[in-house]
């Protein structure tokens, strides 16, 4: 259909602004990582009486039909969609979206990389092993972005919500997923080594402990960890301290307002929104948001330096 062989339709579950799926996405590439691409349908199904109101969606983009090819330029390396900790490798966690033949080299080549015991007695070696099999630098990017506008449904409080895809020169890359509960909660700078993270990670990340080993050993190199503080910085500079996030909030309110609330508006039984109020009150929540994260992030990069 228009040449897709396959779309994912977001209801917005527990979103009042129906907004953070596509806001979401946005954000992400406008720091420089590629996402799926979104847009807002009306949806009506046809049962053999003609069309029925089914409700307001965001189309998302699958990842292993579209997005890979026209972002990366190319889409022949293995396409993963996993549920991992990465604490060991096991290979029904990650589900191949391609490629049926059952080789998952590239995968236990990373894994044995950041595993391995040169991590402690050769942290040079150990990082050249480790970028030779996944862009570590991509990853920290993402993670940068992720916890600069908190995505807390993901990887590190959760082992889920990215694909993976193996780059024939890049190795594998990550690619983030399912933003629907993004954009929400309040985790600060620092939350105590070991503690377990409430409601997204915070920008330290020593919170996180090893059961999230791609995060706490990339965390605990100081190199790694000055590549995630960097990547923060310009997300902030470029994005976060401009009026884009803003702009963008009240376009996407204006495209679907009237889709949403009065006569034309979302039905009962077919939206996820509680009450009347609940979209207003959504936008004004996710503008909060925004001005919120950018002087967190601000003022830790600035004590940071």
């Amino acid at each position: 259909m228009y040449g897709f062989k396959e779309l994912s339709m977001a209801p917005g579950f527990s979103d009042g602004s129906l907004l953070r799926e596509r806001l979401t996405a946005e954000l992400f590439r406008m720091g420089g990582v590629p996402a799926a691409r979104t847009a807002f349908y009306r949806v009506y199904i046809d049962f053999g009486d003609g069309p029925e109101y089914a409700g307001l969606y965001t189309m998302v983009e699958v990842i292993d039909d579209t997005m890979i090819e026209n972002q990366f330029g190319e889409d022949e390396g293995n396409i993963y969609k996993p549920e991992s900790s990465w604490r060991v490798f096991i290979e029904s966690e990650f589900k191949k979206k391609n490629n049926s033949a059952a080789d998952f080299s590239d995968l236990q080549a990373a894994f044995d990389a950041l595993h391995s015991p040169l991590r402690s007695s050769d942290p040079v070696a150990w990082r050249e092993g480790l970028d030779a099999t996944l862009d570590v630098d991509h990853f920290l990017h993402c993670l940068a972005v992720s916890n600069a506008i908190v995505n807390k449904d993901s990887y590190g409080t959760h082992p889920r919500n990215y694909y993976l895809y193996s780059h024939p020169q890049r190795g594998l890359v990550w690619i983030p997923w399912d933003h629907n509960s993004a954009l929400n909660g309040e985790p600060g700078v620092g939350g105590g080594l070991g503690s377990e993270p409430k409601g997204g990670l915070t920008l330290v990340m020593d919170d996180v402990d090893d059961d999230w080993p791609l995060i706490r050993f990339l965390m605990d190199d100081p190199v790694y960890a000055e590549r995630y503080r960097a990547h923060l910085a310009a997300f902030a500079e470029d994005v976060l301290s401009t009026t884009a996030p803003g702009t963008m909030i009240s376009a996407f309110e204006a495209l679907i307002a009237n889709w949403v609330s009065g006569p034309d508006g979302e039905q009962e039984g077919f939206t996820q929104l509680l009450t009347p109020v609940s979209f207003p009150a959504g936008i004004a929540d996710l503008r909060q948001h925004m001005i919120d994260r950018r002087q967190l992030v601000e003022g830790f990069l600035t004590t940071a330096n």
